[in-house]
């Protein structure tokens, strides 16, 4: 029985091509919702410091009207629809989304197309989407947490694509127009960029013909992925913001393996296992943090990590459960959590 499911899953899920866009569908037919994501391969790659966040820019500014649909017109077609398209950069990629029900899928993706193909790219709606880039830069520094991400990538990722926020920076945001927006829009929305993944209760000759009349009719473009280089393994580097804050944040990265290579799973899988076992020891057990835990950084050149967030004198005047007054900074108490960790 198991068998049998897991080659009607299988079964399911195709691939091909479609007027130079690569397709994945996995249809299912349990219920009328469907999503759609196109990936327009690249990311960071993309991009140079010049001109970061010009792509998920150019997809926000098209929300704001298209040819076929001008502003007022394609907010309320959207409203009525009842669906949802989404923008989500990454250092690999970036999202561009549907979320629909089956029977307004069709009329979603006629708006979603035209965004793509056909933006209006006024001015006006361009320095709106830019200031709300610029605030989100800027308050960056105003959340902690966000505030060491920050931080953390600006070491890990010297000398390599990654360094390129593909969300821009204040220099390169300020410098975007609509003459550069539209010149990336017809140079870099090629069909050789673009992988779409479906899912849901729709079948590959419906998917087929939306695309062969839509997005399947730019040009192709000379677009190849390649996997990126790992991180670079460099000296230990290390950066400090000083707040005065009642918390401090620490967050670090390692390089890790290729999603090709043989590791990448083998890190997954370790890093889910040492924060569960770091956060049942260091958080639960010792009560020393707010939160502790090992991220998995999941792109085509992984990283691993460690981050925690605690009072500046969590080591001073604690006890254990058991009333043990150890301080908590000794090296004996700090092998004692070690042990524990690594034991499980």
């Amino acid at each position: 029985m198991l068998l049998s499911i897991a080659l009607a899953l299988a079964s399911a899920t195709t691939s091909f091509d479609v007027s130079g866009v690569h397709v994945i569908l996995r249809q299912n037919n349990a219920n009328n919702v469907v999503a759609a994501n196109l990936y327009l391969l690249g990311g960071a790659r993309q991009v140079t410091e010049a001109n970061a966040g010009i792509e998920p820019i150019l997809l926000e500014v098209s929300e704001r009207g298209t040819q076929r649909y001008p502003k007022n017109s394609l907010r309320r077609a959207m409203s009525l629809l009842g669906s949802e398209i989404v923008v989500a950069p990454s250092a690999d990629w970036t999202m561009f989304g549907i979320r629909s029900s089956t029977e307004v899928f069709d009329s979603t993706w006629s708006i979603f197309a035209d965004r793509v193909m056909h933006p209006n790219l006024a001015k006006s709606e361009i320095a709106l989407v830019k200031a709300q880039y610029l605030s989100g830069i800027r308050q960056r520094r105003d959340d902690p947490d966000a505030l060491a991400d920050y931080l953390a990538d600006s070491i890990t990722y010297v000398g390599h694509p990654y360094s390129v926020s593909v969300v821009g920076n204040e220099k390169s945001i300020q410098a975007l127009d609509s003459a550069s927006l539209r010149e990336y829009q017809r140079a870099q929305f090629v069909t050789s960029r673009m992988l779409l993944v479906v899912v849901g209760n729709v079948d590959r000759a419906h998917i087929e013909r939306l695309v062969s009349q839509s997005i399947g009719q730019l040009p192709r473009g000379s677009y190849k992925w390649t996997a990126p280089p790992r991180i670079p393994e460099a000296n230990t580097a290390i950066v400090i913001e000083r707040r005065q804050l009642p918390t401090n944040y620490i967050l670090g990265y390692y390089s890790g393996p290729l999603a090709s290579g043989e590791d990448y799973q083998p890190l997954r899988v370790a890093t889910s296992v040492l924060t569960g076992r770091m956060f049942a020891e260091i958080r639960t057990r010792q009560n020393l943090t707010y939160d502790v835990h090992a991220p998995f950084v999941d792109r085509a050149a992984t990283t691993g990590g460690l981050y925690v967030s605690t009072k500046a004198d969590a080591r001073r005047d604690r006890r254990s459960p058991t009333g043990d007054a150890r301080p908590r900074g000794s090296q004996a108490a700090r092998r004692t959590i070690h042990n524990r960790i690594l034991s499980g």
